[in-house]
């Protein structure tokens, strides 16, 4: 803000005092020209000056078209980079939505209800694709250089489901696991959904031709602050590894029971 202040006091001092400057400059040549004798020197004078502006007004109306031109171009330049992690989003999502894998295991799960089937190593291969594609899904949002708050939250359902899966293939079928798992990439799937319409309502708002440059400016360096997101990101993953670690054990102490029997 002391920038940006700072900015518009040196805009207003140049556009007071190079005026008031010029206004003195031609003033001073016309006066002289008048004392001395002979018209030619007051109409040299007078259109020396004219010549001088309208130079002036040209360079001035080109500096303006080129900085015009460059706020455009960097502007189109940031929504074009909020398409290509768009095109991320949009692909991690596609590959989750039409996963199987979920499928595969809910399916198998009822079948071990019904007691067709044991919980073998289909389904826990299908669990493990599951728990990899959540965590590259996740690597994906936590590099992504927005702070969209949608991205908090699935980063979060994303890391859930991993932890989950693991705990099924850790401990074995569990009937409320697999819901739970279940329920969590439903889930996803939506708040998926929810940060693509997030990204494009940005987008839009950026693309509107009534958009001052400067509110431009601030909103992109507002999506851009990641500090914040990283940071939530972080203390979520470190949650869950603590989760995960508590499962493991859990599970460690369970083989050496079984074994001590």
């Amino acid at each position: 803000m002391k920038k940006q202040n700072k900015i518009n006091i040196r805009a207003i001092i140049f556009w007071i005092i190079v005026p008031l400057v010029l206004i003195a400059g031609c003033t001073v040549n016309i006066v002289f020209a008048c004392i001395v004798k002979g018209n030619a020197n007051l109409f040299t004078a007078i259109g020396g000056w004219i010549g001088f502006l309208a130079t002036a007004g040209v360079g001035v109306i080109t500096l303006l078209q080129n900085r015009k031109y460059e706020q455009r171009a960097y502007k189109q330049y940031k929504i074009d980079n909020l398409y290509r992690a768009r095109e991320i989003i949009y692909a991690d999502d596609n590959e989750f939505s039409n996963s199987k894998h979920i499928v595969d295991a809910v399916v198998a799960s009822v079948k071990i209800d019904g007691g067709q089937q044991q919980f073998n190593f289909d389904i826990k291969t299908s669990l493990k694709f599951l728990a990899d594609q959540c965590e590259n899904n996740s690597k994906d949002l936590y590099n992504l250089r927005y702070n969209f708050e949608n991205a908090i939250e699935l980063f979060e359902l994303l890391s859930r489901v991993a932890l989950s899966t693991k705990r099924i293939i850790v401990n074995g079928y569990s009937k409320e696991e697999f819901e739970k798992c279940a329920n969590l990439y439903d889930k996803a799937k939506q708040k998926y959904f929810d940060l693509l319409i997030e990204i494009d309502d940005t987008i839009s708002k950026f693309m509107e031709n009534n958009l001052k440059y400067r509110d431009f400016m601030q909103e992109i360096k507002d999506i851009e602050s990641i500090e914040e997101k990283c940071e939530k990101m972080s203390k979520i993953l470190e949650i869950i590894r603590a989760e995960e670690k508590e499962t493991q054990n859990g599970q460690a102490e369970d083989d050496v029971d079984g074994q001590g029997e």
